[in-house]
């Protein structure tokens, strides 16, 4: 199996917006380009990306004995270029931004309990 064959190139069918020449070629990439954690201030209990419906689901538990409070998720343009995307928190003291050029979300919060 390949995510890339030069005989793809030219029936490659992409989401709208998305740029053809840097996916052309592509196969299955719709289900390879996901949204993932790069760097999670904490312990994973769960994640999920439905590709059909472009919902992303990240839960994930405080770990206190961690000094960062920053996680940094990959968000890819492919998926949500031109639609966007919402943000849901549970946290009450988080602070979302977005990277656009890098397709990174950077989650900061403050600990809810102090380090042992």
């Amino acid at each position: 199996f390949s995510l890339w064959s030069r005989d793809q190139v030219k029936f490659c069918k992409l989401p709208k917006g998305v740029a053809h020449d840097m996916y052309a070629g592509g196969r299955g990439i719709d289900a390879a380009i996901r949204p993932y954690v790069l760097r999670l201030a904490g312990v994973p209990h769960r994640q999920v990306f439905d590709r059909l419906t472009k919902v992303y689901l990240l839960e994930f538990w405080e770990d206190p004995e961690l000094a960062c409070t920053e996680s940094v998720l990959f968000v890819p343009a492919y998926h949500f270029g031109e639609t966007g995307f919402t943000v849901n928190c549970s946290s009450p003291t988080a602070q979302v931004s977005y990277d656009g050029p890098n397709q990174t979300l950077l989650f900061r919060h403050k600990r809810t309990r102090e380090r042992a």
